[in-house]
């Protein structure tokens, strides 16, 4: 996730002095308290009659069930800093092609019109926000369904799940318009220095011996993305954040939610984010989830199966990527107290890897 600048807000005015405070400084209700405001006011640009928001989620993004005559919704509100214009409608408008040319279920976003134009998300300028004080706000359709833990997925569930990723690689694949703007989740999109992952100005956060581990596991990264390529037939538009948490289930069918992660990438690593879960809190049965995620996804794209091999390099490489995240969101309240010893744990499983080319896996999912 990109490391977004410091934010800061105006909050006394006090003998002619204005106070600015560190935005990240805050504590999480206090946050929770101004993105909760921004959200009523960002919600009127799709004229809704809007009776209340309830919170679906905050880490780098506040996110809200909008609830409204007519129906529900989901907010989404990107800080500024998060992501850039072009990527957002790029996100969207890949979206819109998978609800209209797939059966596949997931977001479909609503436009709102702004001076007399239909547009996919919305500006929302708030002068507590930094320069060029813009948050982006998008509205998307609320999906029916429940989600489950990776706990109490069953095999089945988890069989339909591959289904579902083999279609989003092949049907949900689309010709995009001369502007899609998408990163390219390869090696350099990962862990280069541009990468959404890189730790900033927060790379302090990652101690020196484990910056060398972290750098051992990209280069086994590296050869097994060398050996694959970047054809058109393992290379595609990914989800690339498919855990347990972005699933819902409606009459058995899943539905994938929160693309914001979406790329040119490796189909094999979408694979990972769910194996990387299970690996961390389904141990016991791993192999048969596995196997059974696997034969899913091979039902729709048998020609991954020469890539297998790979597979558990990607995972390694995905518990890599998640402790880049780590540190690049360190500022965050609910992330600053646990970054430090995940990071420490996760760097330990990592040198396991390294050592038998297996990821055994304790370290909690956040």
């Amino acid at each position: 996730m990109r490391c977004s600048p410091l934010i800061k807000v105006i909050i006394l005015y006090w003998g002619g002095e204005i106070t600015l405070i560190d935005f990240n400084s805050w504590s999480l209700k206090a946050q929770k308290t101004f993105w909760l405001r921004l959200g009523y006011a960002a919600v009127r640009r799709w004229n809704l009659r809007l009776k209340g928001l309830s919170w679906l989620g905050y880490t780098h993004n506040a996110v809200f069930k909008a609830s409204a005559v007519g129906g529900d919704y989901v907010l989404r509100l990107h800080p500024p800093g998060r992501i850039k214009a072009p990527q957002l409608r790029s996100e969207l408008q890949w979206l819109r092609a998978i609800r209209r040319r797939t059966s596949l279920m997931a977001p479909f976003p609503h436009s709102a019109v702004i001076d007399g134009e239909e547009r996919l998300f919305a500006p929302i300028i708030h002068d507590r926000l930094p320069p060029p004080h813009i948050a982006y706000a998008s509205l998307f359709e609320y999906l029916p369904g429940a989600a489950k833990s990776a706990q109490a997925m069953s095999l089945d569930e988890v069989f339909r799940i591959g289904m579902y990723l083999g279609k989003l690689h092949t049907a949900g694949q689309f010709m995009p318009p001369p502007d899609f703007s998408r990163p390219r989740l390869n090696w350099e999109g990962l862990f280069g220095r541009h990468s959404p992952y890189h730790p900033g100005e927060n790379a302090h956060v990652i101690q020196a011996g484990q910056a060398e581990v972290f750098e051992q596991v990209a280069r086994r990264l590296q050869t097994a993305m060398r050996a694959l390529g970047e054809g058109a037939d393992g290379f595609a538009l990914i989800h690339a954040d498919l855990l347990a948490k972005n699933i819902l289930f409606h009459q058995d069918v899943p539905a994938a939610l929160d693309f914001e992660y979406s790329g040119w990438g490796y189909c094999l690593y979408d694979l990972t984010p769910l194996l990387w879960q299970f690996k961390g809190e389904r141990a016991a049965d791993y192999e048969g989830l596995e196997a059974a995620l696997w034969s899913g996804y091979v039902s729709i794209r048998p020609q991954a199966d020469a890539e297998r091999e790979w597979l558990e390099t990607f995972i390694a490489g995905r518990q890599l990527a998640s402790c880049r995240w780590l540190a690049v969101n360190h500022h965050h309240p609910a992330v600053r107290d646990a970054a430090p010893p995940l990071l420490a744990q996760r760097t330990r499983e990592l040198e396991g890897f390294l050592d038998t080319g297996e990821l055994q896996r304790r370290s909690k999912t956040l």
